[in-house]
């Protein structure tokens, strides 16, 4: 055969191939995933018919890999019906994600889509970052949304974000240390912690002597907070925070005194290792996110214990929003996307599958295998009379990184001091 006929032929098995058998290997909804990173991207079918064009839509969240890999899910299914939509899911980690989303923000550089914590939305709307969301909650769609977690995405008449979930963080306590201390309840203040304490270390046996009070992880400074405002007697918002003076003070020199009494369990990586503590009566009291403490608490063979306060003090909500960025190109896919993620059969299989609670009413009218208790409920539709400073993300950050200095060794007492009641200067009254 010539040279010139082979080419030919070589030619047309090539076109043969482009033509016939290559649209047959292309799948809709192909998944990548970048070795680098947790990232995953769905690529759509190109309509040939109608000749519609490929639009990109980025979005970025901070999550555990098992809930990323659920999302992954409900964007699939979205895809399905948005064919001409590439997606991409990034997942950064959740240390890093305030200061990765306000940078790339700054940058230009930000998702079209983000997830972040509800009290982080109105300071990116203020600075500008963000597209009002008003128009995916409307109608039945509003009503059915948890006050509690829609108000601190309001600012200047608008509406920021859609709620996604909230895991709120409560301080629990071994039942079994107290009840061998003679206690049927837990402390309320700071008098009734010290009493406790005390008469589980004059207990007979060894491993009294070595029960761990409370547990900090360095690295999550909102522990320290909900602590210090649980214990002080009174109704006290956790993320309004006191100076370190009288009471307060002595509490901070109890934990640095007692270094050997106070663990450091981080819930990423030693969550069962904390769990098993406080159910052995190793450790006498730690704050766990609801998807932790639904499971040990409520019953009345309970391994844990919420105190009153915990029912009556102002919740952390730990509450997580969709927000879109001011300048996507896809608004009308974002908010597609998003209405898609976050409808009511969704956020139920999300709270099925990791504990975390809906942001959607109805789903609590006996639409939930395990129905949370009803202070819980009224915590979430409580809307507070003191609501997030635009500085509030920026000042947490600063007693964040004060904190972790402090239980690291990096920062002397009263460094520490120093500079966390001056942050809490800066608090609007």
């Amino acid at each position: 055969m010539s040279r010139r006929k082979y080419m030919l032929l070589l030619l047309g098995f090539l076109m043969l191939f482009i033509v016939v058998i290559y649209p047959m290997l292309r799948l809709q909804g192909v998944e990548l995933t970048r070795p680098q990173g947790d990232a995953f991207t769905l690529l759509p079918e190109q309509d040939s018919k109608r000749g519609t064009a490929f639009k990109e839509l980025r979005v970025t969240v901070s999550m555990e890999p098992s809930e990323f890999f659920s999302l992954q899910q409900a964007s699939r299914i979205f895809s399905e019906s948005h064919s001409n939509v590439y997606i991409t899911l990034d997942n950064v980690p959740t240390i890093e994600s305030y200061e990765h989303f306000k940078n790339d923000a700054r940058l230009g550089e930000a998702a079209d889509v983000m997830l972040v914590d509800n009290n982080w939305v109105s300071e990116f709307a203020a600075l500008g970052f963000l597209k009002p969301t008003d128009a995916l909650l409307t109608g039945e769609t509003l009503i059915d949304q948890m006050s509690g977690l829609l108000q601190p995405l309001k600012w200047n008449g608008y509406v920021w974000g859609v709620p996604k979930d909230a895991d709120p963080l409560v301080l629990v306590w071994s039942s079994r240390l107290l009840k061998e201390a003679g206690f049927d309840h837990p402390p309320e203040d700071w008098a009734a912690f010290l009493e406790v304490t005390s008469t589980i270390a004059a207990l007979e046996g060894p491993e009294y002597g070595e029960t761990k009070w409370i547990s900090f992880d360095a690295s999550d400074v909102r522990q320290w907070m909900i602590w210090m405002s649980a214990l002080n007697g009174r109704p006290s918002d956790p993320k309004a925070p006191e100076a370190l003076a009288g009471e307060r003070l002595e509490r901070l020199r109890f934990v640095n005194d007692a270094a050997g009494r106070i663990g450091d369990w981080n819930l990423l990586d030693d969550e069962n290792e904390l769990v098993s503590a406080l159910e052995a009566g190793r450790l006498l009291s730690a704050v766990v996110p609801w998807s932790i403490a639904s499971g040990m608490t409520g019953s009345s063979d309970s391994l844990l214990v919420l105190g009153e306060h915990t029912q009556k003090n102002p919740l952390w909500t730990n509450g997580r929003s969709f927000v879109i960025s001011s300048r996507t190109g896809v608004e009308e896919e974002a908010r597609a996307w998003i209405e898609s993620v976050t409808n009511v059969h969704n956020q139920g299989l999300f709270y099925e599958d990791y504990g975390k609670l809906p942001a959607r009413k109805s789903l609590y009218n006996g639409n939930l295998s395990d129905v949370p208790p009803k202070w819980l409920q009224y915590r979430l539709e409580e809307e507070l009379d003191t609501k997030t400073d635009l500085l509030w993300a920026q000042l947490y950050w600063n007693y964040s990184a004060a904190w972790r200095q402090w239980r690291e060794g990096q920062l002397a007492e009263e460094d520490f001091i120093r500079v966390w009641n001056e942050q809490t200067a800066k608090t609007p009254n």
